[in-house]
């Protein structure tokens, strides 16, 4: 009989937890203000947005290359990410978009020289070390488990093969390492409870996947990424939104848009909320 062993590292899993905080900014803003709530809200997507673009446009590059005052909140990362994005996107509300970024580093981590710009020390990138279980962890918070099934072969990997070697460190087959790990469970408690957890979520994830449906957007998050769409159909909806919830300030910027449409019907709202506003009683 092949004599197995377990390699440095060993099966694992992993409780994580959001990078900045598990509220969004439009469910903080809710929570703390009372007035002038949707107004506070885009002005704060807004700066989110702005943030996730300078991030996306210097990917890969350390703080000390760039203005750190346009990254806003870091999260203890040092570079740019694609977990810092991932933060981000996540902090802005868009969980679709924020695991999507989630995958992309857990893709990079094996092999960040070859995906990033800086000549930065990779072992010191800071930030969240495990972008896989954070992956998986924002799409069961999105609620969606249709994706989840999709990797979760790849997750159940990423967790627990890999890790048992033969003789001179080999790799054994699937089926050698799955035994042992069944062997090794008869004595590590800790090991069974996580298996065993790991097993039951995964199935829990198939009965779910047949009749739950991703979370939709928060209707400030969504309408806040039509108005910055190339699709007139889209940003039209934008502005009907900032208009109902009297958001000038979208509106003005609207003014400048390329597309006459656009720019002649945000006009036409800020013309009627200031008629609106003027025959309004004073007392």
């Amino acid at each position: 009989m092949v004599k197995l062993q377990w390699s440095v590292v060993s099966c694992f899993m992993l409780i994580t937890f959001p990078v900045f905080g598990s509220a969004t900014i439009a469910s903080s803003i809710r929570k703390s203000s009372t007035t002038n709530v949707e107004t506070e809200i885009a002005i704060a997507l807004d700066k989110a947005k702005n943030e996730i673009d300078y991030c996306k446009k210097n990917r890969g590059r350390s703080f000390g290359e760039v203005d750190v005052s346009n990254i806003g909140p870091k999260g203890g990362y040092e570079i740019i990410t694609d977990g810092l994005i991932a933060a981000k996107y996540e902090r802005y509300g868009d969980f679709s978009k924020a695991a999507d970024y989630y995958y992309k580093d857990y893709l990079t981590e094996s092999n960040p020289q070859k995906y990033w710009k800086s000549k930065h020390n990779w072992s010191n990138e800071g930030g969240d070390s495990t972008p896989f279980p954070l992956f998986m962890d924002t799409l069961k918070q999105n609620q969606d488990y249709l994706r989840m099934l999709k990797v979760y072969p790849e997750y159940y990997a990423y967790s627990y093969l890999g890790r048992v070697k033969g003789p001179g460190g080999v790799n054994v087959s699937k089926e050698d390492e799955e035994k042992f790990i069944k062997n090794e469970m008869q004595y590590d408690s800790e090991l069974k409870e996580n298996y065993e957890n790991f097993m039951q979520e995964w199935q829990e994830a198939k009965k779910l996947a047949k009749t739950t449906k991703p979370i939709p957007l928060d209707p400030a998050v969504q309408n806040h990424e039509w108005f910055y769409s190339d699709k007139q159909k889209e940003v039209l909806k934008a502005l009907e939104y900032y208009n109902a919830n009297k958001v000038n300030f979208m509106l003005e910027k609207a003014l400048k848009h390329k597309d006459p449409v656009i720019s002649a019907k945000a006009k036409e709202y800020l013309e009627s909320l200031t008629k609106g506003a003027g025959d309004e009683p004073k007392y």
